[in-house]
């Protein structure tokens, strides 16, 4: 009964791993997205893409990158999907007036022209479901991103360890 109380509460930490820590590149998500311009001819380009690491087989986790919206038209991020887990959902990460943070499934992400989306621990990000087979650290994860008005967009993600990121957690999770 003990070990079955343990695997549950790691569960539900993994569960919650999209709303604390900081990822390998903080900073690069910053100036990525202070560098996003909209101009004629301009994309939607992704950049810092990371994918914390799972520790087995149908565990959750949680995709971070940055959005940049550089044409001259507003992009709406409405799903992403993913060949590595049985599904995907877009979220974002509210916290209380107590402090107590708690995720919850968004059904889309708008950028306006030069806007970027920085997706990140403790703020908007993807959750993963299902994981077929464990992410080790290094790992690459096919991330498709779907927009209401536009082409998809194929992002590969580097799996990145739970160690530096379980040490940025908050401990009300």
């Amino acid at each position: 009964m003990r070990n079955l109380t343990y695997a549950c509460a790691a569960i539900g930490v993994m569960a919650l791993s999209g709303c604390g820590g900081q990822g390998p590149d903080s900073g690069g998500a910053q100036s990525a997205a202070a560098a996003c311009v909209a101009a004629p001819g301009g994309e939607v380009s992704v950049s810092g893409a990371w994918i914390r690491e799972t520790l087995a087989p149908s565990a959750t986790t949680a995709a971070y990158m940055t959005i940049c919206n550089g044409g001259q038209t507003p992009v709406e991020l409405i799903g992403v999907s993913t060949p590595i887990a049985s599904s995907a959902e877009l979220h974002e990460t509210l916290t209380n007036d107590e402090g107590v943070a708690s995720m919850r499934p968004v059904q889309s992400i708008r950028l306006a022209p030069g806007e970027a989306a920085e997706l990140k621990p403790g703020g908007a990000h993807l959750m993963i479901f299902g994981i077929a087979n464990p992410l080790a650290e290094g790992d690459q994860a096919l991330l498709n991103l779907k927009f209401a008005n536009g082409p998809d967009l194929e992002v590969s993600a580097k799996a990145t360890s739970l160690t530096g990121a379980a040490k940025d957690s908050h401990d009300h999770h």
